[in-house]
């Protein structure tokens, strides 16, 4: 009974000390820079890597990316895990162009095969600079224009 209750409080002990760890694993520092950089850059979001693919400057503001699962299992991604939000604390509606279908991207979830991505583009109204580019309420970005 005691060689159990100390190896429960071994694990216990191993446990937490993992979750501590975790904890103050520091994340990348976000990307500062203009609008126009941000074609290219790749940001990890585990179990995802998300590259911006190209911009639209000319045309309004938006962006395309890829969604790659870089993990060994299906994992899920929900469209409206990135969100951008303007200097005026503006956080515009994003939809996706080209799409015969309305998709409502607060809800939208994909499931990504292991190694496959998906590549979307975003199109949002107007954003006042600077602005900020969020994944699941974490800070990938902040730009200008």
């Amino acid at each position: 009974m005691a060689r159990l209750s100390a190896s429960l409080s071994l694990a216990a002990l191993l446990t937490a000390g993992a979750s501590i760890v975790n904890a103050q694993t520091p994340s990348p520092a976000p990307f500062h820079g203009r609008y126009s950089e941000l074609k290219g850059k790749s940001f990890a979001e585990e179990p995802f890597s998300i590259t911006v693919t190209d911009y639209l400057g000319g045309f309004g503001f938006g962006f395309s990316y890829r969604v790659t699962n870089t993990g060994s299992s299906p994992a899920s991604f929900e469209l409206g895990d990135l969100a951008i939000v303007g200097a005026d604390g503006n956080q515009p509606v994003a939809s996706v162009s080209g799409s015969s279908n309305f998709v409502d991207l607060n809800t939208a979830r994909i499931v990504i095969l292991p190694g496959a991505h998906i590549i979307r583009l975003v199109l949002y109204d107007s954003v006042k600079y600077p602005a900020k580019l969020y994944c699941k309420g974490q800070l990938l970005a902040e730009f200008t224009k």
